[in-house]
């Protein structure tokens, strides 16, 4: 009796700890991810609107999202979307600071904020990321590609294949999680 109750506490005892380890969504591996300082929309010294379609690959598959972006003068709204349309989150800059909106029903297993990093990492000037970053351990360079150092460690390699400023395909490979991201990116008039 006393081996089937150890044998029951051990098995409930394995599941829990499985099931702990589940839960763990790429949202809260993005505290896991170094610090990394937002800019402000001033920092890219432009105003733009674009539309760009996004395919997430990380380790619990294949992700399609939509993002309009819109920077004008110290304000910027980017909005995520479904592929049929529907928002899922926003992330505005005003007051100097930034702020998330989630809707009601959205994953929460989608990194949000990972997702403005990634959008700065490739659309923003290198001496702004530099600027910014560079006490918090972070170093971008440009050569044949754009690539994102942290503490002197290859963090990621973003390649462009641009037909005009913020129009073109972008990938952007994390070498610390293996995700990838492809953009579709479309400057609107």
């Amino acid at each position: 009796m006393n081996n089937t109750r150890a044998g029951l506490r051990y098995l409930l005892l394995c599941a829990l700890v499985l099931a702990g380890t589940a839960c763990i969504s790429p949202a809260s591996r993005e505290q896991a991810l170094p610090t990394f300082e937002l800019l402000p929309p001033t920092s890219i010294d432009t105003d733009a609107s674009a539309f760009l379609q996004l395919q997430l690959r990380a380790d619990d598959g294949l992700r399609l999202l939509q993002l309009a972006l819109d920077i004008q003068g110290q304000t910027l709204q980017l909005v995520v979307m479904d592929t049929l349309g529907r928002r899922l989150a926003t992330f505005t800059y005003e007051d100097e600071r930034y702020q998330l909106r989630r809707e009601p029903g959205a994953p929460a297993s989608i990194a949000y904020r990972q997702l403005l990093v990634v959008m700065q990492m490739i659309f923003w000037p290198l001496d702004a990321l530099n600027r910014a970053n560079g006490d918090l351990g972070w170093e971008f360079r440009q050569q044949n590609q754009r690539s994102a150092w942290y503490d002197g460690e290859l963090y990621a390699r973003i390649n462009a294949r641009e037909t005009a400023p913020w129009s073109g395909r972008y990938d952007y490979h994390n070498l610390l999680d293996g995700s990838r991201i492809s953009l579709q990116s479309v400057l609107l008039p």
